[in-house]
């Protein structure tokens, strides 16, 4: 299944044809939906988005393949068409960037973040905002503004923060790979 896919595995797949960024975009949607609901992975999802990243790194893959050149300076980015969510401590502009606080609410980022650009540049998919507690600061994630993150093996429990919906996405099998960081 492509959801127990790791990153490197999931960019070897979409290299080689085998799935397309708009499969693996699509049962990543549905999957946050259903279990990133479940385990408050997400303070907000970015379905146009992600799906107008996809539908170009098809056209990219496709491309490439059709060309016969695999690998050199034409080669696409290393991963490309790998859905990974941003931390909602980071902006990605167009999408709204909250922090984890209620101050925060409605805000939507104007420009992208450079750890952003760096996670565009390598040809991922940005399907979402991760949640996060309040500016990033307390041990666990119980924002104001979005779901609590909880760890999938016993939804009783906290996901630990401050990267606690990023660590709830990727153990639930939401997405292979998430933004994190830590101050």
């Amino acid at each position: 299944a492509i959801h127990e896919l790791s990153a490197l595995e999931l960019a070897r797949v979409l290299r080689d044809g085998d799935v397309s960024a708009a499969e693996v975009n699509q049962e990543t949607q549905g999957r946050i939906v259903t279990v990133g609901t479940q385990v408050g992975a997400f303070a907000h999802t970015a379905e146009d988005l992600a799906a107008r990243q996809a539908a170009e790194a098809d056209r990219t893959l496709v491309a490439w393949r059709a060309d016969g050149s695999p690998g050199g300076p034409d080669a696409p980015p290393p991963f490309l068409g790998v859905p990974v969510p941003i931390k909602d401590l980071n902006q990605v502009a167009g999408i709204p960037f909250e922090a984890g606080s209620a101050v925060m609410r409605g805000t939507t980022a104007q420009v992208d973040d450079g750890v952003v650009t760096l996670l565009r540049n390598a040809g991922t998919i940005m399907v979402g905002k991760t949640t996060t507690p309040e500016f990033g600061f307390p041990p666990y994630t119980e924002p104001a503004t979005a779901p609590a993150a909880r760890t999938p093996w016993c939804l009783s429990r906290t996901a630990g923060g401050s990267s606690g919906g990023a660590g709830a996405a990727v153990a639930a099998g939401v997405v292979p790979v998430a933004h994190g960081s830590d101050g």
